[in-house]
């Protein structure tokens, strides 16, 4: 089912959108501060970017409170060297249930439950 998710938000025009939002927040990887968003399913399959408040961790964001409701995925940056999910992206996914995008400019990778 996620695979399916994955293929269909990296597809998706408002998903690319949030990807690119994201990266763009982020210095397109050339800080060391990740920014990171929900990915919101709208009713007509599109989506909706919620951005996190900048927390200018290095390295590292979090989140304090709740995850909106109808949340399908998290997108966030990695600088630069680091394109791939980190293991803690992956513990987070499957302990979340939900698929973790990991943006950078050499595109997009997925950390799945």
């Amino acid at each position: 089912m996620f695979a399916a998710l994955f293929l269909a938000a990296a597809l998706n025009a408002s998903a690319s959108q949030c990807f690119a939002a994201v990266l763009k927040e982020g210095g397109y990887g050339f800080r060391n501060e990740e920014r990171a968003a929900f990915l919101v399913a709208r009713g007509d399959g599109s989506y909706d970017c919620a951005m996190w408040p900048r927390t200018n961790g290095v390295e590292r964001t979090h989140w304090d409170g709740v995850i909106p409701p109808g949340t399908v995925a998290i997108a966030h940056t990695h600088p630069r060297a680091k394109p791939l999910p980190s293991q803690q992206d992956m513990r987070e996914s499957k302990r979340l249930g939900m698929p973790i995008y990991v943006v950078t400019t050499s595109g997009v990778t997925v950390a799945e439950p």
